[in-house]
């Protein structure tokens, strides 16, 4: 008869790795939301002062919040043995993970730094409602054993960060549309080009999702 004891043994010390492994990739996980906390404060500072430093600094931050990023999925990725986009906490992860590198690709060509502020509230707020959806490293399901999970599933989701970034620019293209139509400027409103130039810069947002 196998000792059951021993099986016990060895599901208990099983199950200690994999929760020791889960905590290493979270660990990065929850930097990058608190990282994008800060990003989010600094480019409100943007917005009114327009300042280069200011806007470094919150450049840096979000590459510092894409580093935590790939590192947290690289590390469930090699820990659990699979892609880590299998579930709505990995997926979601992977379209705020791309949501903040096509905007700093956005805001470099098209100079939406204005945005900024909706954007990674959005995107943080995502990416911690998502950790509630952390069941840690299990196994993939039969259904997900395809070569297309790799190439499909995030290329679908930087299209969903992309009109995330959309929804971002079409925010303020109502609200500086409002401002143009009553004459009354808003102060807070001054820097965010015109309305016409939103429409246009959300359309090719848009057509790159």
């Amino acid at each position: 008869m196998p000792d059951s004891g021993n099986y016990s043994q060895y599901n208990s010390n099983a199950a200690a790795v994999m929760n020791a492994h889960s905590l290493q990739y979270m660990e990065w996980y929850l930097a990058a939301v608190i990282i994008y906390v800060f990003a989010f404060a600094v480019f409100i500072g943007w917005w009114f002062f327009q300042n280069r430093v200011v806007l470094g600094a919150g450049v840096t931050l979000a590459v510092a919040g894409i580093a935590c990023q790939v590192t947290s999925l690289g590390l469930r990725w090699y820990f659990s043995g699979h892609v880590p986009w299998n579930d709505l906490y990995g997926s979601l992860s992977v379209v705020v993970l791309w949501t903040v590198i096509l905007f700093l690709t956005f805001g470099a060509r098209f100079k939406i730094w204005y945005a900024a502020p909706i954007v990674f509230l959005v995107a943080d707020v995502l990416l911690a409602y998502a950790s509630g959806w952390n069941k840690g490293l299990e196994p993939l399901v039969p259904s997900l054993k395809s070569y297309w999970i790799v190439y499909h599933v995030p290329i679908v989701l930087a299209a969903y960060a992309s009109f995330l970034i959309a929804f971002a620019t079409s925010v303020l293209f109502l609200l500086k549309r409002r401002d143009e139509t009553n004459g009354a400027a808003q102060t807070w409103l001054a820097n965010v080009p015109p309305s016409s130039k939103l429409d246009v810069v959300t359309y090719r947002v848009v057509a790159v999702g």
